[in-house]
């Protein structure tokens, strides 16, 4: 296992010496606790993951790490960040200007000024088309995209494993100027219908 070495800053492996001597060899500059039996480890000022032997699975190549849950860690690279999981695999890359949590389902990512969600379950993208991502009073996420100086309201409810949406147009006082659209969908399906809602608003012209 890897122990805090009492006499120096930092932590390595425990072993016996030759002389039957317990040693503390520094491997690390720091440890934390073990989570799904791995812990964060730093070594030469980088990140990275050890099981409960000491030995390394996730390379300590990363600037930045954050377990997010029992499956996905956040990561951080030259001031970008992504997700892997617990075997080292890039689930989300490494490209983003920041990943927050929204929901326990959902996170918002943002690249290039644009924002976007990453669905957690399914390790799914929602691309990063929007201007903003907000919550309404009702917890619910708001997506906003400005188009020919409309604003469209694309509202994403939750409801076991599928995604509620609504449409709508709405001008900059947030006033509804067309009817609502509501469907029940899935998230790959989702996506599909979030690109042909981005087409009817860029070819509305009032």
């Amino acid at each position: 296992e890897v122990f805090k070495n009492p006499q120096k800053s930092g932590f390595g492996k425990k072993s016996i010496d030759k002389s039957g001597k317990v040693v503390i060899p520094l491997i690390f500059d720091y440890a934390g606790e073990f989570v799904r039996g791995m812990a964060e480890v730093k070594q030469n000022g980088k990140y990275g993951y050890i099981d409960k032997t000491g030995s390394i699975v996730i390379p300590t190549i990363y600037d930045k790490t954050e377990r997010l849950d029992d499956e996905l860690i956040e990561v951080e690279q030259n001031d970008k960040s992504g997700m892997i999981d617990n075997t080292g695999k890039e689930v989300l890359p490494i490209e983003y200007d920041y990943i927050r949590d929204f929901s326990d389902t959902l996170m918002i990512i943002k690249h290039h000024d644009k924002f976007g969600v990453f669905y957690k379950p399914e390790q799914t993208i929602l691309p990063t088309w929007y201007d903003d991502i907000t919550e309404d009073d009702d917890g619910l996420a708001v997506f906003w995209r400005h188009t020919l100086g409309f604003l469209s309201k694309i509202v994403y409810k939750l409801s076991n494993g599928k995604f509620g949406i609504q449409t709508g147009y709405f001008d900059s006082k947030d006033n509804e100027i067309s009817p609502n659209q509501h469907h029940q969908e899935n998230i790959q399906t989702a996506t599909s219908n979030l690109a042909m809602n981005i087409n009817k608003i860029t070819h509305c012209s009032g």
